[in-house]
């Protein structure tokens, strides 16, 4: 979200710098125009009359709109009506320019460019009060054209024109609706097939026999968050665990029983995972769990609880209970993932070596 709110915020600037622009070059046009005017010849008020009508009161109509929208991009600047602001003043634009030279029936037509900047933010919302505000200034034109004295002669064809404009207007509204729609469903098949990849991957990146992370996945983890703990003097612990006397138990009641304590173990593991634990299997009775923050500090006596359950846990197979072994190691500045790893799993090797059903804790020497 925060990045399409920049993408926003940058097409804003963008649109209202294009608004400036509009409006100078209007002044501009108007300034030529006069002189292009007068010499071929053609009927003109005089220049005093003619800067204050096509070149002042636009100007400071322009200038007003450019300002009051630029204080209210600043001071309001999270605002949900922020993006309403460039198309309102590019409206705005149009109908002074539309009023201004209301002898030139194309000038209502313009009425359709502020609607389809709006296509920019894929909002159907903002697009059809876009078009309600350019439906009210074009209205504004209409009547000022109306109450203006003609200047060439009567004006036969308002009714007509008029109709035409606002089916312009109309017409634009709807096209970009449209164009809205195809961006959405198109947004919505690109959104599904990332979200459709993301869980291919995550499904590759996962043991097949227990739905925890595999050894790849694992060790990479293990690496940047090494790293990251290296920069930022985060907390962290790996603990590696065995199952005791696995290939006894494979021997004994065959591997689809040694299979449902491997199920057994990963499933006590995923209801005991949280943000702050990393849970993979990574060989085939031996398994891992990556402690960061807060949950590093409480690394001993969450595996000696994991242990008690575990040794807790039944089976149709035998009575007797089946243990696990772990070792653990709280990571020391300097030290690398590999490091990490070899001292978790030296702990390991002790509490086999103690025993068995322990959880052992690497001390360096």
């Amino acid at each position: 979200m925060e990045y399409f709110e920049k993408t926003y915020r940058n097409w804003r600037v963008l649109l209202f710098r294009a608004n400036i622009m509009i409006a100078c070059i209007m002044i501009l046009v108007e300034f030529f125009m006069y002189f292009i005017i007068r010499g071929n010849g053609l009927a003109l008020p005089s220049m005093r009359r003619y800067l204050f009508r096509y070149l002042l009161i636009p100007a400071a109509a322009n200038t007003g709109a450019i300002l009051s929208g630029y204080l209210l991009m600043k001071r309001r600047p999270n605002s949900e009506l922020v993006n309403y602001i460039p198309p309102v003043q590019l409206a705005f634009i149009c109908m002074v320019a539309a009023s201004v030279h209301y002898i030139f029936s194309i000038t209502f037509g313009i009425f359709g460019i502020p609607i389809f900047t709006t296509v920019i933010y894929s909002d159907q919302k903002l697009t059809n009060r876009v078009g309600r505000v350019c439906y009210l200034f074009l209205t504004v034109s209409l009547i000022f054209r109306r109450l203006s004295p003609p200047e060439f002669g009567k004006d036969h064809f308002f009714a007509e024109e008029a109709i035409i404009a606002f089916v312009i207007v109309f017409l634009c509204e709807k096209v970009c609706n449209v164009i809205i729609e195809f961006q959405e469903e198109k947004s919505g098949i690109l959104e599904r097939s990332y979200l459709s990849q993301l869980k291919m991957q995550d499904q590759l990146n996962r043991d097949q026999k227990t739905g925890l992370y595999g050894n790849t996945i694992f060790m990479n983890t293990l690496d940047c968050m090494v790293r990251s703990s290296a920069e930022t003097g985060d907390k962290i612990a790996l603990a590696v665990m065995d199952i005791d006397d696995f290939k006894k138990v494979n021997d004994t009641f065959g591997h689809l029983n040694g299979d449902s304590v491997i199920h057994a173990i990963a499933e006590l593991m995923k209801q005991n995972v949280d943000s702050n634990r990393f849970t993979a299997r990574f060989g085939g009775e031996e398994f891992a769990v990556i402690f960061t923050g807060d949950a590093a500090d409480e690394a001993g006596l969450f595996l000696e609880r994991f242990r008690l359950e575990f040794e807790r846990l039944t089976y149709g197979f035998t009575r007797e209970p089946i243990t696990v072994s772990i070792g653990l190691a709280v990571w020391e500045s300097g030290w690398t993932s590999e490091e990490l790893f070899n001292y978790a799993d030296t702990a390991l090797y002790a509490a086999k070596d103690k025993g068995k059903n322990r959880v052992e804790i690497f001390q360096e020497i």
